[in-house]
């Protein structure tokens, strides 16, 4: 089996390339089961849309047997892989395929490659070969009907976010995140603001702020037909969790929510859940470390001059 670099004379061969797309979109996913390949689409997508990114094709021949792609998130310490396509958990092509992109990532200053797996224990298995480990499971909130919230107040206080929420952030995030998965997706600031999803078009974030300091911190992603939430609040904060759901049902509007929750996060499990929204389904997200980490300091002798 030989692995190259995916051009546009590939596009006829990866056509039989059908089944599963195992990096999958997680709110596809819980529409209607794992998400399934589209060549056509990913040919637009990654020839196109992200020069950034870079992508490889498996085959023997003309005939293509499997398919990898990752790109940048929001800075060049932290990829993602976002397109893995390989016979139905078949270790050899994936582990393969997954170490093309660890190695062009971090020729390109990555220190993290990410991957988002269906909370399934085969698939888990079958990526461990190539060094990826789970750094945290995220449960899929959505909301089947109406919810008792519609009438009640957004809480006031939110703004959108500025360029120097930054560090504040970083302190939520260190606050509200457990230091297990802090080491997956990132200890420093630069590690964090790389890491993190780039923002579309369709993207609003918003932080909760009161006198004292950041509180919170909401980001939606608006697409034609649905909407994905996300919401970090300082632990010990007063006020009522329900009005930022409130806040989110008010700028999805029609759209369907669907809303991430960290497994760790069981307050705002729980408020979910009393509001009417109920778990769709879970992912895990994975992550290869490229770069050594340091875990301890080293004293060296240092050279002298005579």
């Amino acid at each position: 089996m030989m692995i190259r670099p995916i051009t546009i004379a590939d596009a006829v061969r990866i056509v039989a390339l059908g089944g599963p797309d195992w990096a999958i979109n997680p709110w596809r996913t819980a529409w209607g089961g794992q998400r399934i390949f589209s060549p056509a689409g990913f040919m637009w997508e990654h020839l196109r849309a992200r020069p950034r990114g870079a992508a490889w094709v498996a085959g023997n021949g003309l005939k293509a047997t499997g398919l990898a792609s990752a790109r940048p998130r929001s800075g060049r310490t932290a990829w993602m892989v976002d397109h893995l396509v390989t016979p139905k958990y078949d270790a050899g092509p994936c582990c393969e395929l997954l170490e093309k992109a660890a190695i062009h990532a971090g020729s390109r200053g990555a220190e993290r490659l990410f991957l988002q797996l269906l909370d399934d224990g085969q698939l888990v298995d079958m990526v461990r070969p190539s060094g990826f480990v789970p750094c945290a499971q995220v449960l899929l909130f959505t909301l089947p009907g109406q919810s008792p919230l519609l009438g009640m107040e957004p809480v006031s206080g939110l703004r959108q976010r500025e360029s120097g929420d930054d560090l504040p952030l970083f302190r939520l995030y260190n606050a509200t995140t457990p230091a297990d998965v802090r080491s997956g997706i990132g200890v420093t600031l630069e590690q964090w603001k790389d890491a993190q999803e780039p923002r579309r078009s369709g993207t609003r974030e918003m932080v909760l702020e009161e006198r004292d300091g950041l509180k919170g911190w909401m980001r939606l992603d608006i697409h034609r037909s649905w909407t994905t939430v996300r919401l970090s609040v300082q632990p010990g904060w007063k006020g009522d969790i329900r009005s930022l759901v409130a806040m989110a049902q008010k700028e999805s509007g029609a759209r369907t929510i669907w809303w991430e929750v960290p497994e760790s996060d069981g307050s705002l499990r729980l408020v979910l859940e009393r509001v009417g929204f109920e778990v769709a389904g879970s992912y895990r997200l994975m992550v290869k470390f490229l770069a050594a980490r340091v875990k301890e300091p080293v004293l060296t002798t240092a050279p002298t001059t005579g």
